[in-house]
């Protein structure tokens, strides 16, 4: 630090800076990630349905040096009895049964899965309610979410039950032609939602998510274009160009086993800046500058904005059901989910305090537009810029792959045409706090609160069969959530037309 505070010509800052982003990216240590891959998530439905029932292990099929069930040594695979209960298994091998994680393993996981972009916009955030009423609103947020998750760890609990059940029965030969169909899709986030709300509540939730990760992949860009834009000197909607082969580029990525493993490291130099920023916006504040104004409580009318900002931070909601899925006690999700969110709010809360009571009412988003152009901060931006890179392919990776689904001959064309949106969408509203909260109201909202009850309540029969107490408190919160969500979905869109 000393060396680089020395260093006075702009220059030498940008140098300094390019070489951090690049020394970082290019030679930083290796780390795992085992939450996004470009395949679906194999939930413990898989486990489940290819676990053994009184018998023995199945091998591969048709091997003569290792015959099958019902094969003899050196026989035909054909010759197998097909009325026995193990011949109706796959004669392919069976695809490796996914690892089990611990508790601190899967807290570790939702934290990574959290910590984004989104905690940059706290302390405007905390501008718009109100100090106060912006950490009640966070505490609510934060209830309203572990709430929803908690009703999808019940669902999942429940038919995750079931299948060992139905498995277990058809291998005595009990017919279940009663039994919902619970899908090829294991118990994957998307066979979890396929097999209670059917094919159009599943594209329903998929489109959301793709909407979301879409929003992610614009306020990344965001912050590219306004490091090179500090960088460099250059207007806003230049740097966003000169970033834009990034996105574009990274769109075109079908597997990320080169970039997961870096995903980590970009988590790791997140809460490095965090720490940084922290520290900085501290020191600034304790020297008691004259002339800042803060609100406590008189800008609380503004408090939707906080909500849809607050909600975008918690994008890990949707990385729930894979991560819980991976878990050898999923029963515990829930909790590692709420430790994992406390932890990570609470930082983020802190950050969003302090940079607001260290800029008050000037306080920018991201909060690194309101630090100095100096080295050193400019070397940490480049830090963030670098998890950044690190970590896009990853965010984009999901609503690239459901793309493909549906556009099967034109994957090349619809990835490019994806690249070019987010980077259209990022010149066009250029402000992260605007487009966290469109994103954060209505995707994150529906994500975390509204799909997840409307996935219970289907589960459980419908309205008619959930109890009255339990159907008011549902339904408030659906309304609560659908409310704040609009409101800061409303607000955010009325502040990128008036600007």
């Amino acid at each position: 630090f000393p060396l680089v505070t020395n260093i006075r010509s702009t220059l030498c800052c940008k140098c300094c800076t390019s070489s951090v982003f690049f020394f970082v990216f290019f030679f930083f240590f290796q780390a795992e990630d085992g939450i996004r891959d470009a395949q679906e998530s194999r939930g413990l439905g898989d486990v489940y349905k290819r676990q053994e029932y009184g018998g023995p292990t199945v091998k591969s099929m048709g091997s003569k040096d290792d015959p099958g069930p019902g094969e003899q040594p050196g026989g035909d695979d054909d010759d197998v009895d097909e009325s026995t209960p193990l011949a109706s298994v796959v004669r392919e091998p069976a695809a490796p049964l996914p690892a089990k994680i611990g508790f601190g393993y899967a807290v570790a996981l939702f934290t990574k899965s959290i910590i984004g972009v989104g905690w940059l916009n706290m302390p405007k955030a905390f501008n718009k309610s109100g100090i106060v009423l912006g950490c009640l609103l966070a505490l609510v947020a934060m209830g309203a979410v572990v709430f929803g998750l908690r009703l999808i760890t019940d669902v999942y609990l429940q038919l995750l039950q079931r299948r060992a059940h139905q498995s277990d029965d058809e291998e005595q030969g009990i017919d279940h032609a009663t039994m919902p169909d619970l899908g090829d899709g294991g118990l994957s986030l998307d066979g979890l939602y396929l097999t209670v709300l059917g094919p159009r509540g599943n594209n329903l939730v998929n489109w959301t998510m793709v909407v979301c990760q879409v929003g992610i992949g614009i306020v990344f860009t965001i912050f590219l274009g306004e490091y090179l834009e500090d960088l460099f000197d250059v207007p806003k909607q230049v740097g966003t160009l000169l970033v834009s082969p990034i996105p574009v580029a990274l769109m075109q990525v079908r597997t990320v086993e080169g970039f997961k493993e870096y995903s980590a490291v970009g988590t790791v130099l997140v809460l490095v800046t965090m720490l940084f920023v922290l520290g900085f916006s501290a020191n600034k504040f304790s020297r008691h500058e004259t002339g800042l104004h803060h609100h406590w409580v008189e800008n609380g009318w503004n408090f939707p904005w906080f909500w849809g900002i607050c909600f975008f931070s918690m994008e890990g909601v949707w990385c729930y059901v894979p991560i819980m899925s991976c878990m050898s006690n999923p029963e515990h999700a829930s909790s590692a989910f709420m430790v994992s969110l406390s932890g990570s709010l609470g930082l983020m809360l802190l950050v969003g305090i302090v940079g607001y009571l260290a800029y008050g009412v000037d306080a920018d988003a991201p909060i690194t537009e309101s630090m100095p152009d100096d080295p050193l901060c400019m070397s940490f931006r480049a830090l963030m810029a670098t998890s950044v890179v690190l970590t896009l392919p990853l965010q984009m990776l999901p609503a690239s792959a459901f793309l493909d689904t549906q556009f099967p001959e034109r994957e090349a064309t619809v990835r490019l045409g994806l690249g070019l949106l987010v980077v259209s969408l990022a010149i066009a509203i250029p402000a992260m706090d605007d487009v966290t909260g469109i994103i954060g109201g209505l995707g994150m909202t529906a994500g975390g609160l509204i799909f997840p009850v409307i996935l219970w309540v289907t589960h459980h029969g419908g309205l008619e069969a959930i109890p009255s107490h339990r159907l008011l408190l549902l339904v408030s919160a659906s309304v609560a959530g659908v409310a704040m969500g609009v409101a800061a979905c409303i607000w955010s869109v009325a502040d990128v037309v008036n600007s």
